[in-house]
């Protein structure tokens, strides 16, 4: 199995910062959508979580940079302010573990 690297973090930290500022667009038009369309958004979202859990394991294991360490938080307040709409609307989403063990939402 191949080694997940810093890289790697940088990466998933800007795709799930990515597929969170989508979902949260699609709060203004949830209601719209019928429940098939909502079962398949809303079920893509396990693998959104997959990809959290790497980059919170590796934010808990490794000294970040600055930048990274920037981007991580800002990805914690944006789970922070939007976690429990997302989840009322059907999202699986989970809450971000923070830096070293440390709760960021």
């Amino acid at each position: 199995m191949r080694r997940y690297t810093g890289e790697d973090f940088e990466r998933d930290l800007d795709r799930l910062t990515s597929e969170w500022e989508d979902a949260i667009q699609l709060i203004a038009d949830w209601d719209s959508f019928d429940g098939e369309q909502k079962a398949a958004i809303t079920g893509e979202w396990l693998h959104t979580n997959a990809i959290q859990f790497a980059v919170e394991e590796y934010a808990q294991t490794h000294e970040l940079t600055e930048l990274q360490r920037a981007a991580f938080l800002r990805l914690g307040d944006l789970i922070a302010k939007h976690r429990k709409t997302l989840r009322a609307m059907g999202f699986p989403v989970q809450p971000l573990a923070g830096l070293k063990g440390r709760a960021v939402a």
